[in-house]
């Protein structure tokens, strides 16, 4: 039984793999209409060409059998002592197709496939005559230093025929043609539009009428609605938390408009701020799943220059960013943010760690921050000691008015 339940699967696993080669035979059969030229090439749908594939693939996985059946037979035939047979080799690779339910074929296809494996070099057919009215005895034999990649080299020799054949042909849908002869009504279509503008635009007038009624309303004194309580929201009603009903607060939807900006405009922030070349975003861009890791990335990695790039070199900061996205991040790049909110990530772990231990601190920016931190200083004291001198001179001007009045 294990024995098999392991047949089955290798069988299904080589069926799978088989179904993924042809799609993605046909995808790159698809990509070379590109470089053709329509007015010199004639149509083909993909339901044709996946049939070529589909025999195609079917002479490859038979070709293979024969093969087989060859080295099978040379091994039992070495020493000569019994007669080689063609009926042999054809008799196994017919027992090796059914085993597999695939088409049993005749001996002149037999004999093109081994045509074809002399011409690719796997295979040479060698012929004995033994004189005139006596006969002849042919053989086959194996080239050893392709005899452990044979069922590539058949696979790449089909394929190459396949698109030989198909190099003067443009592929097209199944049903483009069918498509291409569809016509719709013009005058009803406009008509159709037409109504549907018009309904857009009564609509948006009877918005705007709404809107003035209610302004003035809310503007009349004498108006009938004591209190304009029907235009303002109602203080005293119970909003339950998450409701629909619940009206957004005026801080939540300023922090909101706030997180879409600093998301919308970070590369070019990363760009004029901190001088990140664009050819390193698209590294970061081909190693993320989607544009929301992309964006989040190049937040993480914005936020790790503004907290070391006064210390540390720009380029150790990128390239050990690099280095930890592409390797362990780049499918939880959630774990790379700077978490205030209590959530565990490893922020502290890539940076106070990881890169404190492998880049050393940058002497140059450390003077820098010094000498920015002291001319700073001397500047807050120069501006304190100008206040309490204008200080002094408006007291004293005070001091001397009230002196002049007496």
């Amino acid at each position: 039984m294990i024995t098999e339940n392991k047949i089955k699967d290798n069988k299904n696993h080589q069926k799978a793999a088989a179904t993924a080669k042809k799609a993605s035979l046909l995808k790159e059969l698809i990509r070379a209409n590109r470089g053709k030229n329509k007015k010199l090439c004639n149509e083909i749908t993909i339901y044709q060409v996946k049939a070529m594939i589909e025999k195609k693939f079917l002479r490859i996985s038979r070709m293979c059998k024969l093969y087989w059946a060859i080295n099978t037979k040379n091994e039992q035939y070495k020493s000569f002592t019994e007669q080689y047979s063609a009926k042999d080799i054809l008799a196994l690779t017919n027992s090796l197709l059914r085993r597999d339910k695939e088409k049993t074929v005749c001996s002149r296809t037999i004999q093109k496939d081994i045509n074809l494996m002399n011409k690719i070099g796997l295979l040479k057919t060698e012929t004995i005559r033994f004189g005139i009215k006596r006969g002849s005895l042919s053989f086959y034999v194996q080239n050893k230093y392709l005899a452990k990649k044979y069922k590539e080299i058949i696979q790449n020799e089909l394929t190459d025929i396949l698109k030989e054949e198909l190099a003067d042909k443009i592929i097209i849908g199944d049903l483009d043609k069918r498509i291409a002869k569809v016509k719709f009504d013009k005058e009803k279509s406009l008509r159709l539009l037409k109504e549907v503008e018009k309904k857009r635009s009564e609509e948006e007038e009877s918005k705007k009428e709404r809107s003035k009624i209610e302004k003035e309303e809310q503007l009349s004194p004498n108006s009938h609605v004591e209190g304009g309580h029907l235009l303002k929201t109602n203080n005293n009603y119970t909003y339950t938390r998450n409701s629909k009903e619940m009206p957004l607060k005026k801080e939540e939807s300023k922090e909101k408009t706030k997180k879409r900006e600093t998301r919308g405009g970070v590369e070019e922030r990363l760009v004029s701020k901190h001088h990140v070349a664009k050819n390193y975003m698209q590294l970061v861009r081909d190693n993320s799943n989607n544009n929301a890791t992309y964006i989040n990335a190049l937040l993480n990695l914005e936020t790790a220059l503004n907290c070391y790039a006064k210390i540390y070199k720009r380029d150790e900061i990128t390239k050990h960013f690099l280095n930890e996205f592409t390797s362990k991040y780049k499918n939880k790049i959630w774990m790379m943010m700077r978490r205030e909110d209590g959530v565990i990530s490893d922020y502290e772990v890539i940076w106070e760690k990881r890169f404190k231990k492998k880049y050393k601190k940058n002497a140059l920016n450390l003077n820098k921050s010094k000498q920015i931190e002291k001319t700073t200083g001397k500047n807050e004291e120069i501006e304190v000691e100008k206040q309490r001198e204008e200080f002094k001179n408006n007291i004293f001007s005070i001091l001397l008015s009230q002196i002049t009045t007496i």
